[in-house]
């Protein structure tokens, strides 16, 4: 029984967003909750929106890049609907804290704070963030993949990414650009 868990939990944590990232593709990938909006497996890039509120009750965008047929990289991106001035630090905190359960605790964070930010005064402590005055990045890394979650805001909202790449895989793309672009030059 043990071993059986200990299988299951290795298969899910080979596979972000549910996604077979070992599975050549002629198509775009089919993703559960989400409608295929536009791209393809040729170009490199396929992007797809939620079903409403179908991520933490927040409109949600994936877009999954594919290099050689496969996957090399995924973003997630929450919000702005559903990230709002009430809830955009519970939210923000939702996702590490479901990260860190699938993952492992994160490996580090990094804090960009803008020195005008300590001497306004603000609404909620949410604000700052919406200012771009207020930017967290955290980061697991594990023996395949690299995943960054990067919390800011802008005019629009607030916006949680969570950026999933196959380090092997996307090494081997940015190879092939250069490639590309050296024999071009």
């Amino acid at each position: 029984m043990w071993q059986f868990g200990y299988v299951l939990w290795l298969v899910t944590m080979m596979n972000p967003l549910g996604l077979n990232w070992d599975q050549s593709y002629n198509e775009p990938a089919k993703i559960e909750n989400y409608r295929y909006l536009y791209g393809d497996v040729d170009y490199g890039i396929s992007v797809y929106s939620s079903v409403e509120g179908s991520f933490l009750l927040a409109e949600s965008e994936i877009q999954i890049y594919y290099f050689a047929k496969k996957i090399s990289k995924a973003l997630l991106i929450l919000g702005p609907a559903g990230i709002n001035d009430d809830n955009c630090l519970s939210k923000h905190g939702k996702v590490i804290g479901l990260l860190n359960k699938k993952y492992g605790h994160y490996k580090f964070t990094e804090v960009r704070k803008d020195p005008l930010a300590d001497d306004l005064f603000y609404a909620t402590k949410c604000k700052p963030v919406q200012l771009g005055l207020y930017e967290v990045k955290t980061t697991w890394i594990s023996k395949d993949f690299k995943i960054v979650v990067d919390f800011f805001g802008d005019d629009d909202g607030y916006f949680i990414e969570i950026e999933y790449t196959n380090v092997a895989k996307e090494n081997s793309r940015k190879k092939s650009v250069i490639e590309n672009i050296l024999k071009k030059l």
